[in-house]
């Protein structure tokens, strides 16, 4: 069932843009290809912002869901806005994740990047294409669907489609179906993504440097803000995992 935000959003999406969603955009989507070692900032600390682009990762997603507290959604995207000189000058791509589809915040956050010169929005709890292209027509920005529930898994092959990117976030998944977090756990899952990805003619290891092997643990890298020049960019420790062309979070 549709929320009130998201028939707000089809509504604004529909008057606002006409074409193709992201259309004229490909060097965008050509940024991603170049990610291996993106780095998560809290949109709430834009301070951090420069520090962040500037720490050695290759990639920034400042991050408007979980990392920023519902009374603070308002103010961090206000944030976020300003600082368009400094994204647009951001030595390696930047990409926003908004809020969920469902969410109050969702159809701000969509106008808001409307304005910004990002390399992609990631839209979290991805479960239908639709939402999507909704994003993406909203936003005129390519869209990285972020996969955390079975539901959304089982929309991968179709979500995969009009997305730039599949992504993975593990722990929600994990917690969605009431499993453990473990890779022999969350292989089904990383294997259907890699099909769905490579059906859609996406790639089906990204970031397009990842090393490990669908059937096998092989290598798997962090990168944790705690770690990185001394910056503690979030409470919570964020790690951006090679895996089968899936980012998870751990």
């Amino acid at each position: 069932m549709e929320t009130a935000s998201f028939s707000a959003l089809r509504s604004w999406a529909g008057t606002r843009f006409g074409g193709t969603p992201a259309e004229g955009r490909a060097h965008l989507i050509a940024d991603l290809d170049s990610i291996a070692f993106p780095l998560f900032v809290p949109g709430d600390r834009p301070e951090r912002y420069g520090k962040a682009a500037g720490a050695g990762a290759d990639a920034v997603i400042i991050d408007l869901e979980d990392a920023v507290a519902p009374g603070a959604k308002d103010a961090a995207r206000d944030a976020l806005v300003a600082a368009r000189a400094a994204i647009a000058g951001a030595p390696v791509p930047v990409i926003v994740r908004i809020n969920s589809w469902n969410s109050p915040a969702h159809a701000r956050d969509c106008e808001a990047l409307s304005r910004l010169p990002l390399a992609a929005v990631m839209l979290p709890k991805a479960e239908s294409a639709e939402s999507i292209f909704l994003v993406s027509k909203a936003t005129g920005l390519p869209v990285i669907g972020l996969i955390e529930s079975a539901r959304g898994l089982s929309a991968s092959r179709t979500i995969a489609e009009p997305a730039a990117r599949l992504a993975f976030g593990s722990i929600d998944y994990a917690a969605d179906l009431g499993c453990s977090h473990t890779r022999q756990a969350l292989l089904a899952a990383r294997s259907e993504l890699v099909v769905a990805s490579r059906l859609a003619g996406r790639p089906t290891r990204w970031p397009a440097t990842g090393r490990a092997k669908l059937m096998s643990p092989g290598p798997t890298a962090f990168l944790e803000p705690a770690s990185v020049k001394g910056l503690r960019l979030s409470p919570a420790t964020w790690s951006m995992r090679r895996c089968c062309g899936a980012l998870s979070r751990s």
